[in-house]
């Protein structure tokens, strides 16, 4: 089994009931093959653009582990309900984050380790003043 994520867009025009009842739908499509993993509430967005002349919309998503092999058939279902407006079905990749040691995050960084300091401009003005009088000397 593999983890998915499905985040679906359905008309605003439903009701409640309805509304409850298409997730029940498509939770059981779930169940059928797979196992839900976690669920978030329909919450009312307004679209940037209209989607099948809709304005606005209920986005809903629904993380869950199913079979790789069936997941075009589930597909085909969940494009077969005329309230959703649009569906995007991701796979999830499992990914570990390694934790850093708490000191290194705080330990600042030396400048002078990372960036060269250029030699003393000064030095090299002494040394400008001192070809200066020898070419001085010379010319006389």
């Amino acid at each position: 089994m593999k983890l998915y994520e499905l985040t679906y867009l359905v008309s605003a025009e439903l009701s409640p009931e309805q509304m409850e009842t298409l997730s029940k739908k498509i939770s059981s499509l779930i169940l059928k093959n797979g196992e839900i993993i976690g669920l978030i509430a329909p919450d009312k967005k307004n679209l940037t653009y209209p989607i099948k002349k809709q304005n606005a919309a209920l986005l809903s998503q629904v993380k869950f582990n199913f079979e790789p092999e069936l997941i075009d058939e589930f597909k085909k279902e969940i494009n077969k309900e005329k309230e959703i407006l649009r569906i995007m079905l991701i796979e999830k990749k499992n990914m570990r984050i390694k934790k850093k040691n708490r000191s290194s995050i705080l330990e600042p960084k030396l400048i002078s380790e990372d960036i060269k300091i250029p030699a003393k401009k000064s030095k090299q003005k002494d040394d400008l003043d001192k070809i200066e009088e020898k070419l001085d000397e010379i010319l006389k």
